[in-house]
């Protein structure tokens, strides 16, 4: 079975057919052969290969995880029929979910775009941005971000959206998306708890880098002026 596995690896990534089809009903173990399928589909899904891939997952569950190997390179064609073709209507936001966290993370915008908007309601949709955004900001692909938190539906989930993607982008020291970020943020309070928490985290130079200068900082409360000095002089 494990060579079976192998094989259909190689042939479905090639996009042997006529291999793939004969190898399939040779693994007798049902669970097996769902691996067996599953595997050989993440590389057929990575590639493209719509046929093999229709052939190989006709089953929900597995049609979940190989969509997310397809949006994670961008196959908008493979990503469509899966989510269009799933039976079980409760799967689809799962499926459109975890591929658009897949998709965003390697910046593929035109499978975002398509996914997001399938999602049956606003809640789903604004959650699904907030996840799919920390993955953009982890890699710095800021039209995506730009997007999903543009996307969001409500303002208090749209900074959540921002805080959240600002956790990566710092702990990664993206200063595009950072700078980004900052720009999004609904009132001048959330913005500056943010970059303050970054200016105390990051190297000295990233309130420069964020485009901010020392007296912007003290425009806020009192509390968040108090940490900005100590951000400044380099103490937490």
């Amino acid at each position: 079975d494990h060579c079976c596995i192998e094989d259909a690896e190689f042939a479905a990534l090639n996009r042997l057919w006529d291999v793939v089809k004969f190898l399939v009903p040779t693994v007798a173990d049902q669970t097996k052969r769902d691996q067996f399928c599953i595997e050989a589909a993440k590389y057929a899904a990575s590639k493209g290969h719509l046929e093999v891939v229709k052939y190989l997952v006709p089953i929900d569950h597995l049609r979940i995880e190989a969509a997310k190997y397809a949006a994670s390179s961008g196959h908008l064609k493979v990503v469509k029929f899966f989510v269009l073709t799933i039976a079980d209507k409760t799967k689809i936001d799962k499926c459109c979910i975890e591929a658009a966290k897949s998709a965003a993370s390697n910046g593929h915008l035109e499978v975002v775009k398509f996914l997001v908007p399938t999602l049956a309601g606003k809640t789903q949709r604004d959650q699904c941005c907030i996840e799919a955004a920390k993955y953009a900001a982890t890699n710095g692909h800021l039209e995506a971000i730009k997007y999903l938190v543009a996307t969001v539906s409500h303002k208090t989930q749209r900074d959540q959206c921002c805080i959240e993607a600002a956790k990566y982008a710092t702990e990664l020291n993206q200063r595009e998306v950072m700078k980004c970020l900052l720009s999004c943020f609904s009132t001048l309070d959330l913005g500056l708890q943010w970059a303050v928490a970054a200016c105390s985290r990051l190297h000295k130079d990233v309130d420069a880098s964020l485009g901010l200068e020392p007296d912007w900082l003290f425009q806020s409360s009192t509390i968040l002026t108090f940490t900005a000095a100590m951000a400044i002089e380099g103490r937490n």
